[in-house]
């Protein structure tokens, strides 16, 4: 008796139908989201048991952000300047807690999580499953059928780079998150014109700078396509022209602000902190290790070496390797969106397209090494094109109701009043209705004319074109020109059957080209675990480069040598760092005393220096670069202890023991 007379008063207080606080329970779908998200991350986890533990299949840049995690609290110098400039720093920043737990019970049992860099896994997978995440919630969002819903899901999830690089540790899991977090964000803005929508699509784009740096494209496109949505929704009513531009201008470039400020935070923090710490503002472009230095070590083509043509062939080859039907449903969708003046449309052109556009003009220019995953932005863009076509159909974007009366901005509901209390209206005798900012009376009727609503006989509600109303910001209304946003059984079917499409050529067709060397230069390699037979794995340097890695470190840690002996550069091979019990007996690159460690090596107590093959990225290393001739002679400083080959026989490391030593 006591809960049901709670349960009135709550009710009372509340209204009907709504929750009395605190006693909030998950819905259906809630649970089927969290139940999705839960699903994905342990799928994912477990290719990235496959990977990392079963065939030792492991990208070394994954290595690279992992060390990077390490060197800030197992490094002779910990400090958080460690995680390097070169790499964005977020993935790192997420790892340091699993790295630390490592070492403590009970994930001291399994110090892979460390040595071959599984932390890296964990978090590529639960940032992974959060993108899947988000596929559902903007197919929600619009309104979605389940089996619409479903198959897009299916279709992002199970593609197989997207199901690869959710268990390879790299930073295209978080970066692929936090674009659809943003392209989420700012479809629910375009829909219901709410300030909260920016803030957060803002909060994500400067978590992807921090990220991978392709975001500052979209950043910048993001930004330009709110202040031109938001002036042109600012114009006063039925004005044209300059005039009325300059008027929504201020609004727009209020918006514009508003999203694209902690994209410049974060841009301006990691410029300053790596200027402070490092001596340079851009490290991720213009350092020793930067782009441009391992672009020309690797010897990278351009447009001026090959022409426009070889390259353009191999951005397509990419493309449709990623998405076989790009290039059929862009089209449709910019149909579709052109009919129904859909403006949303190009929210989720402007978001990933950006990434694609920069990455290909990159290709031209021969700035970047091309990968295969540069271009897995395709599937989201071809995935989300397809639902915001769909539409929201009759249902509302979240935050809408269903009443045909618009939200007035500030209208706070109260009681069990039907219509807005208006901040700063006045009523007029008995009328419990508002004066709204903007309405227009007609005769004695004492509701407001809704802007393009047609008024039906003696009707007191004005009649809603799309049954959804808004005003300068309130509900949600779709951004189709006022044009109802019913889609016909026809349509729905055929957008459905596009998607379905999509699941079903992605699946072979991608996967086939990541096996191909042309196109799947750092995939490919999955062979040797399909078919080992037909495809060593001593041919493909992911497997055997852990081999390597290990037994180098197991070699040093036999020698019990006392802290800072070894001088190593860790770019590039941070996984022997990573594989060895002793740590602390490595001088790596973040160590405050590397470089006088590195120009006075017998007085400064180095026993052993580390150094990788002078060719290639190896020409960056900073003891190739102090010491030219190390590699041929020991540069009169050292005498050659072991030389490191690959199982076909190639140097790889070799260890130098320093003249009067030990």
């Amino acid at each position: 008796m006591t809960v049901e007379v709670r349960a009135r008063a709550a009710e009372t207080t509340t209204g009907p139908g709504v929750a009395a606080p605190g006693r909030r329970r998950l819905t259906r779908v809630q649970w089927w989201g969290i139940s999705l998200f839960a699903g994905l991350a342990f799928a994912y986890l477990a290719v990235g048991v496959y990977l990392y533990l079963i065939v030792g299949y492991i990208n070394p840049d994954a290595s690279s952000r992992v060390g990077n995690a390490g060197f800030t609290i197992w490094s002779r110098d910990p400090h958080l300047g460690a995680i390097g400039f070169v790499w964005n720093p977020l993935p790192s920043l997420v790892e340091i807690p699993l790295v630390e737990l490592s070492a403590h019970w009970p994930l001291t049992l399994w110090p892979e999580l460390r040595r071959v860099g599984f932390a890296g896994a964990v978090m590529s997978a639960l940032f992974m499953a959060g993108a899947g995440w988000q596929v559902r919630r903007i197919a929600l969002d619009y309104g979605a059928g389940r089996v619409l819903r479903w198959v897009a899901v299916a279709a992002f999830a199970l593609n197989p780079m997207i199901v690869l690089y959710a268990g390879m540790g790299m930073s295209e899991a978080p970066f692929l998150f936090f674009l659809l977090w943003t392209c989420r964000r700012i479809l629910l803005w375009v829909n219901r014109h709410r300030v909260v929508d920016l803030v957060v699509a803002g909060v994500a784009l400067g978590l992807a700078y921090l990220t991978r740096y392709e975001a500052l494209p979209a950043a910048a496109g993001v930004a330009l396509g709110v202040f031109v949505m938001s002036t042109r929704r600012h114009r006063p009513p039925g004005s044209q022209g300059r005039a009325a531009w300059r008027i929504g201008a201020p609004f727009g470039l209020h918006d514009a602000t508003i999203v694209v400020l902690p994209t410049v935070f974060a841009f301006v923090l990691w410029a300053g902190l790596g200027w402070l710490l490092d001596g340079n503002a851009f490290s991720q472009f213009s350092s020793q290790y930067g782009n441009a230095a391992q672009v020309e070590a690797a010897g990278i083509i351009s447009a001026e070496d090959v022409g426009a043509g070889p390259l353009a062939e191999v951005i397509a080859g990419n493309l449709l390797g990623m998405q076989p039907l790009l290039f059929a449903v862009l089209p449709i969708v910019g149909w579709v969106a052109v009919r129904r003046r859909r403006v949303d449309a190009a929210v989720v052109g402007v978001v990933f397209g950006s990434v694609l556009l920069f990455q290909m003009s990159a290709v031209i220019l021969g700035s970047t090494f091309g990968w295969f995953r540069f271009y897995m932005a395709a599937t989201p863009l071809v995935v989300v094109a397809i639902l915001v076509a769909r539409g929201p159909a009759w249902r509302p974007l979240p935050g809408a109701g269903w009443s045909p009366l618009p939200e007035v901005r500030g209208a706070q509901a109260s009681g069990w009043s039907p219509l807005p209390e208006v901040r700063g209206a006045q009523a007029s005798g008995w009328s419990p209705l508002p004066e709204m900012r903007g309405a227009q009376a007609s005769g004695w009727s004492p509701l407001p004319e809704v802007r393009g609503a047609r008024a039906s006989g003696w009707s007191p509600l004005p009649e809603v074109r799309g049954a959804q109303a808004t005003s300068h910001e309130g509900s949600p209304r779709s951004s189709s020109s006022g044009r109802s946003l019913r889609r016909s059984r026809v349509e729905r079917t055929t957008l459905t059957t596009l998607m379905a499409l999509v699941l079903a050529t992605s699946l072979p067709v991608t996967a086939s080209s990541m096996l191909a060397p042309s196109l799947g230069k750092e995939e490919y390699g999955l062979r040797s675990a399909f078919w080992p037979d037909r495809h060593p794995p001593s041919e493909f340097w992911f497997y055997w480069f852990g081999d390597v890695s290990r037994n180098v470190a197991g070699w040093f840690d036999d020698q019990a040598l006392p802290p800072g002996s070894v001088l190593v550069d860790t770019f590039g091979i941070s996984r022997i760092w990573l594989f060895s019990d002793r740590p602390e007996q490595f001088v790596v690159r973040s160590d405050y005393d590397f470089f006088a460690k590195l120009n006075q090596p017998q007085r400064q107590g180095v026993q052993y220096i580390l150094t990788p093959r002078p060719t290639g990225l190896g020409r960056l290393d900073a003891i190739n670069v102090r010491y030219p001739t190390l590699w041929d002679d020991g540069a009169g400083i050292a005498t050659l202890e072991m030389t490191v080959t690959s199982p076909s026989g190639t140097p790889q490391f070799r260890i130098y023991r320093i003249k009067g030593s030990g």
